[in-house]
């Protein structure tokens, strides 16, 4: 009676196990052996979560049994198709190289292998010909592709950051033959250094990441042909030049980010007031100098607003109070003089405000109360003010009076960001 029952407890649990599988039947085998090709490529024993890739009872394959693909981890199985639609494995301690199998999943729409620093090697040809909608290789340690990448047609989302060293075989030009691109990351690819021309042709593009690429030379004119950006990053960079007017032409702009180019020199220009969806502004640590023009006070989106570490001279605007959006405004280690507008009171939002190492004065005649209506202000950095050469009697470190939050701390940005 006892082994009758336990064998009845047996094959109730592996029939439970069975139901809870997807109930479409197995997914062609090119695909279940392309799976199994790629779990064994990429050391899928040691990946942090294996759930159901190898759950009892077993194939002769040694995995799960066929049927049960949509419930190995990381694997989405298209019930309309009956086929392997997305492969989604980012943080999971895979290491060695993507086999050429992946080539016979003809379904795939969604590849996202981010966060896997041991994942090396080519990008292999054979991905290249797939339907990808979505392709996620950022934070590992591929060193190449061949111009094959360019017949990704499809493809809407390419995320190809932290690979340091992929620049070197990276046929970049290639990439611009990716017409439906919505958006592309290239970050921290650090040999890039120059874009090819061409990139004009991805019209559709809305988010465009060159951060820390090594790019050099003058702002690529070409760039501002991109009518739809939303989103460009080209911080970090060795560019050098002026803020080209064109950037005025690119009306759907929300955030526009050119820190850290230590050669970026000259004014802001004049057209940058066509920017009336802009809510983020990042010109810090360059080499901009003259006042902050007046065409700025129709941002009034902005809600970051970042112009420290540059040469910016004259008085701190009264317009600053207009852009009632603010959240950070630091226009720290610049050359400003005068004392703090009364009307930056009116920044009911901002919780981040620097204006240290300037010679503007910080000593308790020119203090003024009224700052006090700043109660939600987390960062309020007065700090570092340049006595040399501003013809102060005393400028004190820190605000004076007490305020009514519960400290001042110096503001955390700075060039080794």
């Amino acid at each position: 009676m006892a082994k009758k029952a336990i064998s009845s407890i047996l094959f109730m649990v592996t029939a439970c196990l069975l139901l809870q599988a997807p109930l479409q039947g197995a997914i062609p085998a090119e695909e279940r052996a392309a799976l199994i090709a790629f779990y064994n490529a990429t050391d899928g024993d040691n990946w942090t979560n294996n759930g159901g890739w190898k759950t009892p009872p077993l194939a002769a394959d040694g995995f799960a049994m066929p049927g049960t693909e949509g419930r190995w981890k990381g694997i989405l199985i298209s019930q309309e198709y009956n086929g392997v639609t997305q492969i989604s494995l980012p943080f999971n301690r895979l290491r060695g190289k993507i086999p050429i199998e992946i080539g016979k999943l003809g379904r795939l729409t969604i590849l996202n292998l981010s966060l896997n620093s041991e994942l090396t090697g080519q990008i292999p040809d054979e991905l290249c010909y797939l339907n990808l909608i979505n392709l996620d290789l950022s934070y590992c340690s591929f060193t190449g592709a061949t111009r094959a990448i360019g017949n990704l047609n499809e493809l809407i989302d390419l995320n190809l950051s932290y690979n340091y060293l992929l620049g070197l075989g990276l046929p970049i030009e290639a990439l611009w033959e990716l017409q439906n691109l919505k958006k592309l990351d290239l970050s921290v690819i650090i040999s890039i250094c120059v874009l090819p021309p061409g990139i004009s042709k991805l019209q559709n593009l809305e988010s465009l990441g060159l951060h820390y690429t090594n790019l050099n030379g003058s702002i690529p004119l070409e760039l501002t042909q991109l009518q739809n950006l939303k989103f460009i990053d080209l911080s970090c960079n060795n560019l050098s030049g002026s803020i080209p007017a064109e950037f005025g032409l690119m009306e759907k702009l929300e955030t526009l980010d050119l820190s850290r180019n230590r050669s970026l020199a000259g004014n802001i220009p004049p057209e940058i007031r066509n920017l009336q969806k802009l809510n983020k502004l990042d010109l810090s640590f360059c080499n901009l100098s003259g006042e902050i023009p007046n065409e700025i006070r129709y941002l009034s989106s902005l809600t970051y607003l970042y112009l420290n570490g540059n040469k910016f001279s004259g008085s701190i605007p009264f317009w600053l109070g207009e852009l009632i959006n603010l959240h950070h405004l630091d226009l720290s280690d610049n050359e400003f003089f005068g004392t703090i507008p009364d009307y930056l009171a009116d920044l009911s939002n901002l919780t981040y405000f620097c204006v240290g190492a300037n010679c503007v004065c910080l000593n308790r005649l020119c203090y003024n109360p009224i700052m006090w209506r700043w109660i939600s202000l987390v960062v309020y950095d007065l700090s570092r003010g340049k006595k040399e050469d501003c013809g102060f009697d005393e400028i004190n470190p820190y605000v004076v009076e007490p305020l009514p939050f519960e400290e001042v701390v110096p503001c955390e940005r700075s060039a080794n960001e």
